[in-house]
């Protein structure tokens, strides 16, 4: 598929010729990579390992390839992003994989990479997300997951030891002498920490001269009397505002969380930016950026028709090398407009010679089977594709199971015992299993007026 060229041979892609696929699996990439440092941060290896499977397994080689597929065989600028897309995505997700699996994605990588001799996945920076995944519209031009680089084992930082060729004396030497620019490098990588760490200080310097003072003055005669005289009227005038009334207790005690809350979120802010960044908007920082929900939520609609589409067809037992005529119908202009942006990954994917997406289904449909994702009806039209007899048969058996679970679950709603003593999840979820099992009949018995028709 990448036609024996390395990723840094193909480049990373150009976030302005990213097609909708691209930027679904770089979104899913960038999930994958917060999630997997966060599941290891908190030390839950079966977490991490977990979502990089179903990743590999799911997303990438179940979906994304297949979907390219037909991008891959062609030799244009939007096969070119195709590969390098996948090669960018492969590349990083051998490194996220690495630590759980060493030996096969050291293989994978070496082979993958051509990288020079003594040249190791192991030494390699592992993947964080740092640029900003752009939009299914429009949007700026960095994807998500920063470039990988190789790194040689020339540049791997070593210790002195015994057998360095520098001696310790000497490294001692240079460290004193270089001393001025080692502390400037370290005090603008931690800048917020010394600038705590002297604001504590000032703090603590503060209140022993405070402490020192009120000490001094008791020292005067009736002076610490009066003192203590005004703090009892300020305390008791307090109590009288603030604590006397429950309205006013509450109003205090809302106050003071309010203002709990506002310092915890500023302090998390701060920690969460990167070194040597400020909080300003136009900082590009880790929590700005790398998740799409909106592309997310767009292509799991396209992977739900398609889903239903192929559903349908198993169920009609139509034969996998046949194409097939499917209508897809919303009243959303919403919903209709991405189907219309993943037209050409349904008819690929499902086998689709004719596809028609609709706000109203044709009248005159007849011998058709229908399916439901969100609020799309696929429909499929059967006429010279499938025995309509046996599907018909077939279509009948299951609305009678689905009318017997109607019936079971009304008699146990219907029981006012089994409403009042069971816990309030169990006769919700009969509630609910109701619903489902009515909606599925009502589909099954339009399904059959359709085929019998």
């Amino acid at each position: 598929n990448l036609n024996g060229q390395t990723p840094a041979q193909l480049g990373d892609p150009n976030a302005a010729d990213l097609e909708l696929a691209d930027r679904w699996i770089l979104t899913r990439y960038s999930r994958l990579v917060n999630q997997t440092h966060e599941a290891i941060g908190k030390y839950g290896m079966g977490e991490a390992a977990k979502g990089l499977y179903e990743f590999i397994w799911g997303d990438f080689c179940d979906w994304y390839i297949e979907l390219v597929k037909p991008r891959l065989r062609e030799d244009s600028p939007s096969g070119k992003v195709a590969q390098q897309t996948l090669a960018y995505v492969l590349e990083g997700t051998l490194r996220l994989l690495h630590p759980f699996m060493p030996h096969i994605t050291e293989e994978i990588w070496q082979t993958l990479t051509q990288a020079p001799e003594n040249t190791f996945l192991a030494v390699q920076a592992y993947p964080s997300v740092s640029g900003v995944l752009v939009d299914l519209e429009a949007g700026p031009t960095a994807i998500a997951p920063e470039a990988p680089r190789v790194v040689s084992p020339d540049e791997t930082e070593v210790l002195p030891g015994p057998n360095n060729q520098e001696s310790l004396n000497e490294t001692v030497l240079k460290i004193l002498t270089d001393w001025p620019e080692i502390f400037s490098n370290f005090a603008n990588k931690n800048s917020r920490g010394l600038t705590t760490l002297l604001l504590a200080g000032v703090g603590i310097l503060s209140l022993s001269t405070l402490v020192s003072v009120i000490q001094t003055l008791n020292h005067v005669p009736l002076l610490g009397r009066i003192l203590e005289l005004i703090g009892l009227i300020a305390t008791t005038v307090f109590a009288l505002q603030r604590l006397l009334w429950q309205e006013d207790r509450e109003e205090f005690f809302r106050s003071v969380n309010d203002q709990k809350n506002l310092i915890i979120d500023r302090m998390q802010h701060v920690d969460a930016l990167p070194a040597g960044e400020d909080s300003s908007p136009s900082s590009v920082g880790v929590d700005a950026i790398a998740v799409s929900a909106d592309i997310e939520a767009q292509f799991d609609l396209i992977i739900g028709a398609i889903r239903t589409i192929r559903n349908l067809r198993a169920e009609a037992n139509i034969k996998p090398s046949l194409k097939i005529s499917v209508i897809l119908q919303s009243d959303n202009p919403e919903e209709r407009q991405i189907l219309s942006n993943g037209q050409t990954y349904i008819r690929d994917a499902s086998r689709v010679e004719s596809l028609e997406i609709c706000e109203t289904a044709p009248e005159d449909l007849k011998q058709t089977i229908v399916g439901v994702v969100d609020t799309v009806q696929v429909l499929v039209p059967l006429s010279g594709v499938v025995d309509v007899e046996t599907l018909t048969a077939k279509v009948e058996k299951d609305l009678g199971k689905a009318e017997g679970d109607i019936k079971s679950l009304n008699g146990r709603l219907n029981n006012k015992k089994f409403v009042d003593n069971a816990p309030d999840e169990i006769v919700q979820g009969a509630r609910d299993a109701l619903s489902e099992a009515e909606k599925q009949a009502e589909i099954l018995r339009d399904r059959l007026q359709q085929l019998q028709a």
